[in-house]
């Protein structure tokens, strides 16, 4: 090939930490007696995706499932070969971070060949451990850093989410549930997606911890172990904070139905004191003769002042039936008394 596209990185591992970087030409010239070789390729690039298919001698149904668009995190043991496709934060500008970043790695003994779409900065970690001369030391070592460096990634998201929850909960003390809502809304479909993706990562992550690959050593399925309970816990805060959301979304739900509750009841206790005044007042306004105190200067003033005795009266029942004390529960002290908060 005449030029590096569709090839992000590739390197040739020295076995102790460093790397020598490779271009297409040093790529097609390499030999497995050489060392490991990584490579890491675009798979939206046409140079990259003829390169699988014509030169890698990699069998077709694997190219097939290395380029598919939709994939899931899985392990797939393929002789003494392995098939591995996980997951990444999507830290991308002006990208929402749950839409993950699908990350497909094919691993050999001597070569690991590794294909994403979008950027993913947890290859960048990797490759500036190689450049640093701390990085992975055979392909097994290569395999648990990208997986390490994935999982490592997610942390900050995850923390960002529970500490989001919680000023959350603090804002319902105080927040009339308008601008809160749509917040945690967006928190539910944010842990959803996540979820999404971590369960399965950890399974697959846990079945490649049981595969019989010779060059997979024990201190790598140690490290691999540490990965996984790493997204464990992932998982079991995606769980809490799931339930968490879910507690607040009710307690919002009980507090607006009290509101309305509250509301209905005074509007009725305004209809049995009114309707009574309105249905006097109404018979005494029409228009026909014989009305009584029509011809006393102060029968307006008189009726007034009967009808206000009568509001009185009719208050002074609902008192004594208790009608008014769920109002008074009402109030801004009551409220803050019983604030679950």
């Amino acid at each position: 090939m005449s030029n590096d596209r569709g090839l992000i990185c590739a390197y040739l591992l020295d076995g102790q930490g460093g790397g020598t970087a490779l271009d297409w030409a040093g790529v097609e010239a390499w030999r497995p007696d050489e060392g490991v070789l990584w490579m890491h390729l675009d798979r939206s690039d046409f140079d990259a995706r003829r390169w699988l298919r014509d030169t890698s001698g990699i069998d077709s149904i694997i190219v097939d499932s290395l380029l598919a668009k939709g994939s899931r995190p899985r392990t797939t043991v393929i002789g003494q070969s392995l098939l591995v496709f996980l997951r990444g934060i999507n830290l991308n500008p002006e990208e929402d971070p749950v839409h993950m970043v699908s990350m497909r790695m094919y691993a050999e003994e001597k070569r690991v060949v590794t294909i994403r779409r979008q950027h993913l900065m947890a290859v960048d970690d990797v490759k500036d451990s190689l450049e640093g001369g701390n990085g992975p030391l055979d392909a097994g070592d290569l395999l648990i850093a990208v997986a390490g460096a994935l999982t490592e990634r997610m942390r900050p998201k995850l923390t960002e989410l529970k500490e989001e929850l919680e000023a959350l909960e603090e804002d319902l003390e105080n927040s009339d549930y308008g601008p809160v809502r749509p917040r945690l809304a967006g928190i539910q479909r944010e842990t959803i997606e996540l979820r999404r993706y971590l369960a399965p990562q950890r399974e697959a992550l846990s079945y490649l911890c049981t595969t019989e690959i010779p060059w997979l050593t024990g201190r790598e399925r140690m490290r691999l172990f540490e990965t996984i309970d790493q997204i464990k816990r992932y998982v079991e805060n995606l769980d809490a904070g799931r339930e968490h959301a879910q507690v607040l979304h009710e307690q919002i739900s009980e507090n607006l139905n009290q509101k309305i509750n509250r509301n209905m009841y005074l509007l009725s206790i305004m209809a049995a004191v009114f309707l009574p005044l309105d249905f006097v007042t109404g018979l005494l306004g029409v228009n026909l003769g014989g009305i009584p105190g029509q011809d006393n200067p102060l029968g307006f003033l008189e009726l007034t002042i009967g009808l206000a005795f009568f509001a009185v009266f009719l208050l002074a029942i609902f008192h004594r039936l208790q009608w008014l004390r769920p109002l008074q529960r009402s109030s801004p002290a009551a409220q803050e008394d019983s604030a679950p908060y």
